[in-house]
């Protein structure tokens, strides 16, 4: 749960990368314009106490820790080499089914239906946010999908919302 601080703190997209003795790298990505307009939180409404659903990772299973690894390393090249909606959607989706074998508690009844009325209705992607056990859900959109995921969501009592990237990050406030 450290990234969560520092994207705050920042802004924009971050990749960051932790070290084994608390170091942190911190590298500033551009959010394509692709990206941006792709994107649709939905707030599942669900909450959880982060801590157990963590508590219950498997850790053991080295294969799927480094097969999320992996799938993030390769949505930021799709990001960086302007691969589009669907090479990161599916690569999102590969993450969120790895990391739901990780542990059963990310996954309640709720978000798997949130996640499969997202997909049926057309997204390319998507992915809990967060530690699991619910929250928000995030949806990967093609311009001519966005409104029938959008139509899908709020049809069955959801909220989805238009993601717009903070550049600034947190500021003090007087």
């Amino acid at each position: 749960g450290r990234q969560d601080y520092w994207a705050c703190v920042f802004g924009g997209m971050q990749w960051l990368e932790f070290g084994q003795d608390w170091t942190v790298r911190r590298y500033e990505m551009a959010v394509p314009e692709w990206l941006e307009n792709g994107m649709m939180l939905v707030d599942v409404g669900a909450r959880s106490d982060n801590r157990s659903v963590a508590d219950q990772l498997n850790r053991d299973n080295n294969e799927l820790l480094h097969m999320v690894k992996m799938l993030a390393h390769r949505m930021r090249w799709g990001i960086e080499t302007d691969r589009g909606l669907d090479f990161v959607g599916a690569c999102m989706d590969y993450s969120f089914a790895a990391k739901v074998m990780l542990t059963p508690f990310m996954v309640t009844e709720e978000v798997g239906q949130v996640y499969a009325l997202g997909k049926m209705a057309g997204a390319c992607g998507g992915r809990l946010m967060g530690a699991g056990g619910g929250g928000y859900m995030l949806f990967l959109c093609q311009d001519d999908k966005w409104d029938d995921v959008y139509e899908a969501m709020f049809d069955h009592g959801y909220r989805p919302e238009r993601v717009v990237v903070d550049r600034v990050g947190a500021s003090w406030v007087d």
